[in-house]
């Protein structure tokens, strides 16, 4: 065994006194005065970066979220307009398809399963566009 672990075994079965107790606190107060402790200086400078770094985060999503509701604002109208227009469309075809049968001529004329299907897929489409449109007017916070 070696002189530090007999020491070491001899300190854990003899209980300090006091001269050794004031040897310790000693030895900790040197460490206290020699470890370097952060001047005000040095923490209010990483504040300050800490905040000047979270201020220019916050400044470039208000930038963004401006941008997205200017972007919102140009396609919206145009989403509404082209929504419009298809329905529009088909209330042409429909209204020409029955002015055809009433007359009893075929000017225009679509079999009925077509213009089932014509009417269906408009109605799935138009509901479709609206519903894209209001989740991205309207996004759900992660």
């Amino acid at each position: 065994m070696s002189e530090s672990e007999k020491n070491a075994n001899a300190r854990t079965l003899n209980p300090p006194n006091n001269a050794d107790l004031a040897e310790i606190a000693g030895a900790a107060s040197d460490e206290e005065e020699q470890s370097p402790v952060d001047a005000p200086e040095s923490r209010l400078k990483f504040n300050l970066e800490r905040l000047g770094l979270e201020n220019k985060r916050l400044s470039d999503e208000n930038e963004e979220l401006k941008d997205v509701h200017e972007l919102r604002k140009q396609y919206i109208p145009k989403l509404f307009w082209l929504t419009v227009a298809w329905l529009v469309a088909v209330v042409v075809i429909v209204w020409q398809v029955a002015a055809g049968q009433v007359a009893g001529r075929a000017y225009f004329y679509l079999p009925e399963k077509v213009l089932i299907a014509l009417i269906t897929s408009t109605t799935v489409n138009v509901i479709g566009i609206f519903v894209i449109a209001a989740r991205w007017l309207f996004p759900h916070k992660k």
